[in-house]
């Protein structure tokens, strides 16, 4: 038995990683998909504000170095981002049916439960559900940004829904007491950005291919 599941015999309505032995139920690979993506999305916000980039103008610090000063929003948006991409993955490339990703949805609630503000506190009953709603809502833009072959690599995030949706929400959110906030998306701090987005989304996809998750239905 492996320490995520169950059972002997041929596995069933369960997901493995390149042939090992350990399984997940669909709840459960609902569940990590948040709870993998609290760490990944860390890692993400800690790359773009190491990214230097310190200009600004009339209007205030750039979009980076605010981030920089306050990492929770784009925190979040980039932990949807990732988690949704989890979910994606397991729709668009290994065809999993409208039931099982239903059977996931219990699992990603329960994961979005365990992140905590700061040690010990759990995040607002609120806040959880707007967690859970942006998830649904990159759900959406991800696979709308996929071409009909299915692959990971033909998604061209820097023209993508997905990142359109995450300035939309990321920019007003660091906008406040400054003026002109359509300035803080200049060139530079766009593609830091992008590239942020395009690992959340197409870098996890590569990298649950090379680790050969399946589905066995």
């Amino acid at each position: 038995m492996g320490i995520f599941g169950f059972g002997n015999g041929q596995p069933q309505n369960v997901f493995t990683f390149g042939g090992k032995k350990d399984q997940m139920t669909p709840k459960q690979f609902g569940y990590f998909a948040v709870t993998w993506s609290v760490n990944l999305s860390a890692e993400a916000v800690d790359a773009i504000c190491k990214s230097d980039h310190e200009s600004g103008d009339a209007t205030g610090p750039s979009l980076i170095a605010r981030i920089a000063k306050r990492k929770e929003s784009a925190h979040l948006e980039l932990l949807a981002i990732h988690a949704a991409s989890y979910v994606c993955y397991a729709i668009a490339v290994l065809n999993v049916q409208k039931q099982v990703v239903e059977e996931m949805r219990p699992g990603i609630v329960d994961g979005i439960a365990t992140i905590q503000r700061e040690k010990g506190k759990s995040l607002p009953e609120q806040q959880q559900q707007y967690i859970h709603r942006l998830i649904g809502e990159y759900c959406k833009t991800v696979m709308s940004d996929f071409h009909t072959e299915k692959d990971p690599r033909a998604i061209d995030v820097n023209g993508s829904a997905t990142f359109r949706l995450f300035l939309r929400h990321v920019i007003p959110a660091y906008s406040e007491d400054y003026d002109q906030p359509e300035k803080f998306s200049d060139i530079e701090t766009t593609f830091v950005l992008s590239h942020s987005v395009a690992d959340s989304v197409v870098g996890l996809m590569m990298a649950l291919k090379t680790q050969g998750l399946v589905f066995h239905p």
